[in-house]
């Protein structure tokens, strides 16, 4: 008896075989996952307050990191044993008043933390001059200036 193929049997196994030859599909989910992600980044990077670095840094090796070890005055430290001219502030010195009072404010600030300097490239005597950011993110020179304790460095 001979056996009679149908035309839908032959576009069947063709259409199976096909598809054997075909790389397997990704997911949907797979598909999605990349698009989330990047829209999450694109998300935090809008809402979350500026970090470290500091606004001024152009490289990591421009970054100088750790713990203040000595205040001098108002508007130097040194951090890891580093001289740094914050530099955007102007303290008055430390004969006066006033230069007590910004150094005592600077040592407390100091003295929460971790500090991260943005080195912009430049020098003051002995020191690297450099914008200072507190462990929460917040500018020093901002703060010195906001409290009404120094003025803008120009």
């Amino acid at each position: 008896m001979s056996r009679i193929y149908h035309l839908d049997d032959h576009f069947a196994r063709a259409h199976r075989r096909s598809r054997a030859l075909r790389p397997p599909r990704l997911s949907r989910r797979l598909l999605v996952l990349p698009v989330v992600v990047a829209l999450a980044l694109v998300v935090t990077a809008v809402t979350e307050p500026e970090q470290f670095p500091p606004r001024g840094a152009r490289a990591p090796s421009d970054i100088l990191s750790g713990r203040v070890s000595h205040v001098r005055d108002g508007d130097t430290i040194e951090v890891v044993g580093q001289p740094v001219r914050i530099a955007n502030l102007d303290c008055a010195e430390m004969e006066t008043a006033a230069g007590r009072r910004a150094r005592a404010r600077m040592v407390e600030l100091t003295a929460r933390g971790h500090m991260l300097c943005a080195l912009e490239g430049r020098r003051s005597w002995d020191r690297e001059i450099a914008t200072c950011a507190l462990p929460d993110g917040r500018d020093l020179g901002d703060i010195m200036i906001g409290e009404g304790l120094c003025s803008r460095w120009k």
